[in-house]
């Protein structure tokens, strides 16, 4: 009864929007173990209840789709039971998103083979295993944001690696289908007018985008959570970073620099800057993302509002917010970290060297960020 009366008295929510969503949990030993205790108790001891937190969450989505479907608003109250698994999902991403105790490996204890604790490290592992299994589209996200601040090294990249409906193989060839779709629109990525950048925006009618394939909101967030997943095993793990990287079957790397060349939403253009980041984090694949961004002209060498350029005038200007230019800061900045830079960058095509991203950097981001317009005022020292 009691348990009942919290989860109905938004217990989670609370734990969520009160306390994790502050820096003070994790500046704090005491506080970041007693949290860690209190969601691992309630996954062990309530496993039933989170069950039927999970039954009911699957029936208030499939409701809320058919009456979308239907082109029915949803009555008040229709999604609530997703809302209490989602709240729970959203208290882990968001404890085990900075983590500097480790505490995500007692979750992956199981795949030990210890002894010691069987019972619970079973269980908190079933909670990592189970979860995402026949999640229907509106719990996926939340699932795998999740799954990407629990990851370690070696056992996330083994979960992944099995072929399932949410295995490495199903998440990085649905990103090539997605690309591969995309390509399909014959308007050249220097003539794009970026109308589909502006966020929910990507979500239009077909006359207004005829003949060109439309993305659900639900479907944007799923892809970013599964790239937020993909850039938090490959900063784990440097084999699956490897493997992700080296695989022609996924082509991950080129397919990502494709999409952001691509009319997608801004936000997801972003993540993927953040996501190629962590993949070329390590001095064995930063040299082939390199070779990739090259390949893409992100950069271009002339002023025209081309490529980055453009999104940077005709969008995030617009918007007052700059995710995409900070998410491209963060993968120059990883490359450069990673290895020395190629000797032949640039080569045949314009002068090798690093100049026009250092003149990008500088000059087209750097200087002018105090002149511009910010929705919230804080970023623009970020």
């Amino acid at each position: 009864m009691l348990v009942d009366a919290a989860i109905d008295g938004k217990v989670f929510e609370y734990l969520d929007e009160a306390i994790l969503s502050t820096d003070l949990v994790a500046k704090e030993e005491y506080y970041q173990r007693r949290i860690h205790t209190l969601i691992t108790d309630f996954i062990v001891l309530m496993h039933s209840k989170l069950m039927e937190m999970r039954v009911k969450a699957d029936e208030a989505a499939r409701a809320v789709s058919m009456y979308a479907a239907e082109g029915l608003a949803a009555p008040a109250g229709a999604g609530a039971g997703r809302t209490r698994l989602d709240a729970l999902l959203r208290c882990v991403e968001r404890l085990y998103a900075r983590d500097p105790l480790r505490l995500r490996a007692q979750y992956w204890a199981a795949c030990g083979g210890g002894a010691r604790g069987a019972g619970r490290a079973a269980t908190l592992y079933k909670f990592v295993r189970l979860s995402g299994e026949v999640l229907c589209g509106a719990l996926l996200a939340g699932y795998l944001r999740a799954l990407a601040s629990l990851a370690v090294p070696k056992h996330t990249w083994a979960l992944l690696a099995k072929r399932d409906a949410l295995s490495a193989y199903h998440l990085l060839t649905a990103l090539a289908r997605y690309h591969s779709n995309l390509r399909a629109d014959p308007a050249p990525f220097s003539e794009h007018v970026h109308a589909s950048s502006l966020g929910a925006s990507a979500i239009v009618t077909p006359a207004a985008r005829p003949g060109k394939m439309l993305v659900r909101q639900e479907e944007v967030e799923a892809l970013i959570a599964a790239l937020k997943l993909i850039a938090s095993v490959a900063r784990e793990d440097h084999a699956a970073c490897a493997a992700i990287c080296e695989n022609l079957q996924w082509d991950a790397v080129n397919v990502m620099f494709g999409l952001i060349c691509c009319h997608i939403p801004l936000q997801l253009k972003a993540e993927l800057c953040l996501t190629l980041a962590a993949l070329g984090s390590t001095p064995a694949t930063a040299g082939r993302v390199w070779a990739a961004l090259e390949a893409a002209h992100l950069v271009s060498t002339s002023n025209d509002k081309r490529a980055l350029n453009a999104e940077l005038h005709e969008v995030e200007c617009r918007m007052e917010e700059y995710p995409l230019s900070r998410a491209f800061l963060v993968l120059l900045d990883s490359l450069c970290a990673a290895a020395p830079l190629p000797r032949a960058l640039g080569a045949g095509a314009r002068p090798p060297g690093l100049d026009p991203y250092v003149e990008h950097a500088l000059n087209r981001l750097a200087l002018p960020a105090p002149h511009r317009p910010y929705a919230k005022p804080t970023e623009k020292w970020q």
